[in-house]
């Protein structure tokens, strides 16, 4: 897919409807810019911690290990 965008004031650009409807991009989203010799693309930054907390808690399981605070083991 193709798609022609104009820069704005300030470096401002505008993705078109199609793409943010296609790529679930939402108001607020983050993206990395990378130049490869002139040629820009724009890459999801997508946040680690919400990744990072899921493995965490799958290995805390796995292991058998609870998050109960009663149990003396501080």
């Amino acid at each position: 897919m193709e798609a022609t965008v104009q820069v704005r004031k300030r470096g401002v650009l505008t993705l078109p409807a199609r793409l943010r409807e296609r790529y679930g991009i939402r108001e607020g989203d983050t993206f990395q810019v990378i130049d490869l010799d002139g040629i820009l693309i724009l890459s999801p930054m997508t946040p680690l911690v919400p990744g990072l907390a899921r493995e965490i808690e799958r290995l805390r399981r796995e292991a058998g290990l609870s998050t109960d605070t009663e149990s003396g083991d501080r």
